[in-house]
């Protein structure tokens, strides 16, 4: 695949979500944002809203305005900013736990630059920034903990929906066999 495909591909993507009526939970619209630690914040909240709304994938796209959904270009250059003298990239990574692998992407579209964040749905525990959960409710990022009925979905979701209490610890014993491992 040539890298104008790929960049084709991109921009398609980013022109079908640019057509959903709002933000998502899954989807966010940015311009020019491009604080670290919020950035973190919302990688943690829709890997985790991913998995609620069974996506496997949400997305933060720069260049496209809130409320319009209008093309106007962004000057967030993921693969070169800096936090400090760490990549940017580097840096999320080392503070997102588990990682959602989330990948940068950019294409340049009508004269203007376009960015795309795709983020992989939690999957083994709810993805946390710097040892704190994240959940989109709407298109608002809060601490997971100040949800817990999205908490205690997601993590049925994780273990699946029936809760480990629940289940046989040993299998085929006869009543005399149980009170000895009691």
């Amino acid at each position: 695949m040539t890298a104008s495909t790929i960049d084709q591909r991109l921009i398609e993507h980013i022109l079908e979500l640019r057509g959903l009526p709002a933000e998502t939970s899954c989807v966010e619209f940015q311009h020019d944002f491009a604080d670290p630690e919020n950035i973190g914040k919302l990688i943690s909240a829709l890997s985790n809203a991913a998995l609620l709304n069974g996506q496997d994938h949400a997305h933060v796209i720069w260049g496209v305005r809130k409320g319009d959904h209008a093309l106007i270009g962004t000057t967030f250059k993921p693969g070169i900013q800096k936090v400090g003298n760490e990549p940017l990239e580097s840096w999320l990574g080392n503070r997102l736990e588990p990682s959602p692998l989330p990948l940068f992407e950019s294409a340049p579209h009508g004269g203007a630059d376009l960015v795309r964040l795709t983020i992989s749905a939690a999957s083994s525990s709810p993805v946390k920034f710097q040892g704190i959960p994240y959940i989109r409710i709407g298109s608002d990022t809060a601490p997971l903990s100040d949800h817990p009925e999205r908490e205690k979905k997601l993590w049925e979701l994780i273990l699946g929906s029936r809760p480990w209490e629940a289940e046989a610890a040993k299998d085929s014993l006869d009543g005399g066999d149980v009170l000895p491992l009691l």
